[in-house]
């Protein structure tokens, strides 16, 4: 998205009528989530502050935390330790849009149980730009590889994640990817390891869109929210 975004975050460009991380937000809000810990860079936390708030405009409670390098997405629920002690969250990236008929009642099973982790996952012609998780042939899942060179499977997992307490804690056992980070992709496979994941399959009417490039944008169609 260079270089709209030399001047501002990439989640606070516009996506049709609204800037592009109110739509994960409403995704929080469908989901029953009523406090939000925003995690972002120390140079952009004014402009998130001025464009988000406090949350109370949408009956959430805002709070901000400031990951000072890139570190990958399960370093945020490190981050997040103290704020979430130890209660069960959901953790959404600020460049992934779920719509559709039914979105709310999804969101709400998947966020029922009360141990382990449950991913969101949608069928994709390119694997090699998310987590996939592989799933026998009964469904379940028996691993997951971030972005993998090579297709193993065309479940890509979305955006939204569902955890309980236990995930800083699991997150902070992680070692760093080759790129230098702590992969959320390594903590779901953790999860899955001992037998806690759970893969909820999204099919229409209910759609996923990935905004975080151009080309992705330009696949998909305007909605109403």
């Amino acid at each position: 998205l260079f270089p709209a975004t030399a001047g501002i975050n990439k989640h606070l460009l516009p996506v049709w009528d609204r800037p592009m991380l109110f739509h994960p937000l409403v995704s929080l809000i469908l989901s029953g989530v009523k406090e939000v810990l925003l995690i972002t860079n120390p140079a952009d936390r004014p402009a998130m502050e001025r464009v988000v708030g406090d949350g109370s405009q949408w009956g959430l409670k805002v709070d901000y935390a400031l990951q000072e390098q890139p570190l990958g997405l399960a370093h945020g629920l490190i981050l997040a330790k103290d704020y979430l002690q130890g209660s069960p969250c959901v953790m959404a990236l600020g460049d992934n849009i779920f719509h559709g008929h039914g979105l709310p009642d999804l969101l709400k099973e998947a966020g029922s149980q009360e141990e382990g982790s449950t991913v969101l996952a949608v069928i994709t012609d390119r694997p090699h730009e998310f987590g996939v998780v592989k799933l026998d042939g009964s469904g379940q899942p028996i691993e997951i590889v971030e972005k993998p060179q090579h297709a193993i499977n065309p479940w890509a997992v979305t955006g939204l994640y569902f955890f309980d307490g236990r995930a800083p804690e699991i997150a902070s056992r992680l070692k760093p990817s080759e790129r230098g980070e702590l992969e959320i992709s390594g903590l779901n496979q953790s999860y899955l390891e001992d037998g806690s994941l759970r893969v909820i399959p999204l099919h229409s009417p209910i759609h996923w869109w990935d905004v975080g490039s151009a080309a992705s944008s330009q696949r998909i169609a305007p909605l109403s929210l």
